[in-house]
């Protein structure tokens, strides 16, 4: 997979890491920004157009988790992999606000560059797979954490995730929602999916209903949506 054109910004406090880092990253084929601090970071990351974040966590000036958290209540979905000697922090929290992986100082870039790239494909193969959308007449069936259920319709399915109106309170950005799917008429479906919440529209005044975008989770709940899309035979509409 080519790097030319894809930007990195390389977050970290030591400057003699940062240019270790910016070398390398660039003899790799990246455009390259870097940033002494999370908040320093976070500022270039609402100025630029940034594909990738690569981290160190424990700054004075902007944590690295600051930083995450801050992205995604941005509503950013960059790539990001953390770099740290040292963090006390849940592995659990982290991945639950979609990082990809945390590497150990002193870290091996080779292996950085190389989940990078893997990281880079993964997203590359779902935008593939969400390439063809379907109009469908479906119900979604979502699965609140205090155990309650909403029924919601959704809009549109792929092979890679669904577009869907609910009313709210609506999922949060990364969260992963458990969720039926079931035809309006004859009761066909699959049950026990999970998506990740990757778009989020909230209702205008005068409307009812949000939006959810969201991502299937795991494998076998994008068989699922293929396995539904095929019993259905659901009219192609739409190319991205």
């Amino acid at each position: 997979m080519s790097s030319q054109n894809y930007r990195v910004l390389l977050v970290d406090d030591e400057p003699d890491l940062r240019e270790i880092y910016e070398m390398k990253f660039k003899m790799a084929g990246f455009d390259v920004l870097t940033a002494s601090s999370g908040f320093e970071g976070l500022n270039l990351l609402r100025k630029e157009a940034i594909d990738a974040v690569i981290s160190d966590i424990n700054m004075k000036e902007g944590t690295g988790i600051d930083l995450l958290k801050q992205l995604r209540a941005d509503g950013g979905n960059q790539i990001v992999i953390f770099v740290t000697g040292y963090a006390d922090v849940s592995l659990f929290e982290l991945f639950g606000y979609g990082i990809e992986a945390i590497f150990s100082k002193p870290a091996d870039l080779d292996g950085v560059i190389k989940c990078l790239n893997i990281a880079r494909q993964h997203r590359q193969d779902n935008m593939n797979r969400r390439y063809i959308r379907y109009q469908t007449t479906l119900n979604a069936t979502l699965i609140q954490e205090s155990g309650k259920s909403k029924v919601s319709r959704i809009l549109n399915i792929s092979q890679g995730g669904m577009l869907l109106q609910a009313p709210p309170p609506l999922p949060k950005m990364n969260q992963i929602v458990e969720f039926n799917i079931s035809h309006l008429t004859d009761g066909l479906g699959v049950s026990q999916c999970k998506g990740l919440c990757k778009w989020v529209k909230d209702p205008e005044p005068n409307e009812e209903l949000g939006v959810v975008g969201l991502e299937f989770h795991t494998e076998n709940d994008r068989r699922k949506g293929e396995q539904l899309i095929r019993i259905l035979n659901a009219v192609k509409t739409e190319n991205l």
